[in-house]
Formats: C-alpha cells, sequence, structure tokens
C-alpha cells in the first residue's frame, strides 16, 4: 500500500492569533509562532507541534496561516 508523505515545507504554518489552551491536549499558540501542521481534523482544528515549546496538541485551524517560503 503506497502512504502519501506531505512534504515538510507543506506543513510550516505561522500563528496569525494567540491561543490559550482551555485543555490539557490543546497547543498554545503566541502570534508568529511556526507551527508544523500533522493533521487538519474535520471540526476545523488542526494537530500539531509548537517549533518553538516543542509541545504537541490541538488548535483552532483559523489561528493559523500557511507559511509560503
Amino acid at each position: 500500500m503506497l502512504k502519501y508523505v506531505t512534504p515538510q515545507a507543506d506543513r510550516k504554518y505561522v500563528a496569525l492569533y494567540s491561543f490559550a489552551p482551555n485543555k490539557d491536549d490543546e497547543l498554545e499558540l503566541r502570534r508568529g509562532d511556526i507551527v508544523n501542521v500533522i493533521r487538519k481534523c474535520g471540526d476545523g482544528w488542526y494537530l500539531g507541534t509548537s517549533r518553538r515549546t516543542k509541545k504537541f496538541g490541538t488548535f483552532p485551524g483559523n489561528y493559523v496561516e500557511k507559511l509560503c517560503l
């Protein structure tokens, strides 16, 4: 079975707004943070890792924008 792997550059997003987590599985964002997005969930939330904190969690997808290099 072939598995499609998203290129590393396609997974980099920048936080447009700060986000304070309300639950243990949520990821804190600060405006300007770079986040590696692992999955886009159907409910509008994303799953990823902060490059600043190295922490992993979910966050609102509308708080980030794809980083174009």
